[in-house]
């Protein structure tokens, strides 16, 4: 009999414990943006250092800004911002 009241109690006092709930996996932070530093051997240098980006989710070149009269390799580029704004995390 007491070895049944026992089996009980742990019973009871075990049901009443909680399961600890898994952490969140947090995600890693990235820089999608890579600024472009240099260009590359044999290409004229850009106006000005970081003005083109990598896009590292879409693999593009990009502006990081909008300047006026830049040279066309350049001009063309679509902005960074932009493409952010329509291909989101």
């Amino acid at each position: 009999m007491k070895t049944l009241s026992l089996l009980l109690l742990f019973l009871a006092v075990g049901c009443n414990r909680t399961v600890p709930k898994p952490c969140p996996t947090a995600r890693m932070p990235y820089q999608r943006f890579i600024p472009v530093t240099q260009g590359p051997a044999g290409v004229p240098d850009m106006p000005w250092a970081a003005l083109v980006a990598l896009d590292t989710k879409t693999g593009t070149l990009c502006r990081t800004v909008e300047v006026e009269k830049l040279p066309d390799r350049f001009a063309n580029l679509p902005l960074c911002g932009q493409i952010a704004l329509d291909s989101p995390d």
